[in-house]
C-alpha cells in the first residue's frame, strides 16, 4: 500500500534512539509548505487570511509574522501595497483578522496574543531561500527548550 503525507506544516526529530524507553518528540519549526498554523488556541489558514487581505486591501502580497515574547505570542501581518492607503485601511485589516476567529479574540481580550498589522513594499516579504517562492507564514517562535538550571 502506498504512503500518503499530509503537508501539517511542522518540522520534528526524535531527541533519542530508535527503541529507547520514553522516546520523546521535538518540535523543530514550521515546513515552507504550511497552509495552517497555531498560534495557541487558533488555527490560522492561508486560505482565510488571504482572502481577508485581498477583500480589504486589494493586494495578493503578504506574509505572517509569528514570534513569542514569554508566555505571549505576536502576530504581524505584513501585507504589500502602495503608500496611498490610509491608516484606517491597517486598522480595519487588524480588526477583522480578530474579529474573524473567536479563538483569535479570546487570546487578544486574555492577552495572550498581540495582532499587528504593517504595510510594506513587496521586497520587505521574505522569500524561501533556494526557490524564491512566497512564504504564507514566517515562524520565528522558538522550539528548543532551554536547559533547566540546577539548584546546588
Amino acid at each position: 500500500m502506498p504512503m500518503l503525507r499530509y503537508p501539517v506544516g511542522d518540522r520534528a526529530c526524535w531527541r533519542e534512539p530508535s527503541g529507547s524507553a520514553r522516546r520523546k518528540f521535538a518540535l523543530q519549526g514550521r515546513s515552507a509548505q504550511s497552509q495552517r498554523v497555531r498560534v495557541g488556541i487558533a488555527s490560522l489558514l492561508a486560505d482565510e487570511i488571504s482572502e481577508i487581505v485581498q477583500r480589504l486591501t486589494g493586494s495578493l502580497q503578504w506574509q505572517v509574522v509569528i514570534q513569542s515574547d514569554g508566555h505571549k505570542d505576536r502576530i504581524t501581518l505584513k501585507w504589500a501595497g502602495n503608500t496611498d492607503t490610509t491608516p484606517a485601511v491597517d486598522l480595519a485589516l487588524r480588526d477583522t483578522l480578530i474579529h474573524h476567529d473567536a479563538a483569535i479574540r479570546r487570546m487578544v481580550d486574555d492577552a495572550q496574543l498581540e495582532v499587528e498589522v504593517l504595510r510594506c513594499s513587496a521586497t520587505a516579504l521574505q522569500l524561501h531561500p533556494r526557490s524564491g517562492k512566497h512564504l504564507p507564514f514566517l515562524d520565528l517562535r522558538q522550539y528548543t527548550a532551554k536547559p533547566l538550571e540546577r539548584t546546588p
